[in-house]
């Protein structure tokens, strides 16, 4: 989204390298210092948004690297029904978005304690999980 990119970069936003996996684990680790002098970061494990209704798509493990690393908690946030004001690949919003809901839902933290580099894929489907039953309610 035009400007959007440019927005997120002047409040601090962590720039995320998705073809370079060194270069955002220089990235998280940068920002760990960050978050031990209070910053909070919102990191998107999909990494886009999906099409269509009510799904989810293959989360990346970054995030909840980060998360383990930093000790921060993961707070899953679910989004709901955004295709409707501005649908995915779309470049103008839609004419009705002004009779639209869309809905944030922040759900329970996951602290990272007892997680490590190991078992990070048990933190990703934990999140999901949660996420997805979140979901279900929705649509």
């Amino acid at each position: 989204i035009p400007i959007f990119g440019a927005a997120m970069k002047a409040m601090g936003a962590l720039p995320i390298e998705r073809r370079n996996r060194q270069k955002v684990m220089e990235i998280y680790k940068e920002a760990e210092v960050r978050v031990a002098k209070g910053e909070v970061f919102a990191l998107a494990p999909e990494s886009t948004r999906q099409a269509g209704r009510g799904g989810l798509g293959d989360f990346k493990l970054g995030p909840f690297f980060f998360s383990v690393n930093s000790k921060m908690p993961v707070v899953p946030v679910v989004i709901s029904h955004c295709e409707k004001v501005l649908p995915k690949h779309g470049v103008w919003i839609n004419k009705e978005r002004w009779f639209q809901t869309v809905t944030v839902e922040f759900l329970d933290p996951i602290l990272p304690d007892g997680y490590t580099e190991d078992n990070l894929s048990d933190l990703r489907t934990l999140a999901k999980d949660r996420m997805l039953t979140a979901l279900k309610n929705r649509y």
